[in-house]
């Protein structure tokens, strides 16, 4: 998992590269829930500049999906992608 800040905005974050796909943009290993989960809420404990979090996952992505959910991120419907269309994808966020 990666953190970055959102552009042109200081007080957003992107939570993004969950792994665990082929699709997955930095090939990143799967991370266990506990792991992500952790890794996550450190994410939001200590970004003094980010108080909205978004993250995007794929229809794959089942371990994120789940502790996103858990954290209390909402999530948008089910998009299709134009590239991989075996797999959608679904836009998250939190504010902190």
């Amino acid at each position: 998992m990666k953190a970055q800040n959102f552009p042109n905005c200081c007080t957003a974050r992107i939570v993004y590269d969950f792994g665990g796909t082929r699709l997955s943009g930095m090939d990143t290993e799967p991370t266990n829930e506990n792991v992500l989960k952790r890794q996550i809420k450190d994410e939001m404990r200590w970004s003094s500049r980010g108080r909205l979090f978004v993250a995007i996952t794929n229809s794959d992505q089942k371990t994120a999906a789940k502790v996103l959910r858990e954290l209390g991120f909402s999530h948008s419907k089910w998009l299709s992608k134009a590239q991989h269309s075996e797999t959608k994808m679904r836009l998250w966020w939190k504010q902190a």
